[in-house]
């Protein structure tokens, strides 16, 4: 699996063909791209997956935070 977008995963996300009306969708959206060379859009997958809430990162401290102190509730 690519690290970008490829570029029929680009249509379905932003229902576009066209690669100019591609570029302001995602603007539009706030979704990290920029533009190529030949004018194409790119995006990271990991964003998209962050994004969407995907399991890009497993770490499960880091997405919930720490896991609560219950001995810290028992009364003494």
């Amino acid at each position: 699996m690519s690290l970008l977008l490829q570029p029929d995963e680009l249509i379905e996300l932003t229902g576009r063909k066209n690669r100019r009306s591609q570029v302001q969708w995602l603007q539009e959206h706030g979704i990290p791209s920029f533009v190529n060379a030949k004018g194409f859009p790119v995006v990271s997958r990991s964003c998209i997956e962050k994004l969407l809430g995907g399991a890009a990162n497993t770490d499960s401290e880091e997405l919930l935070g720490p896991a609560p102190d219950f001995e810290a509730l028992k009364d003494e």
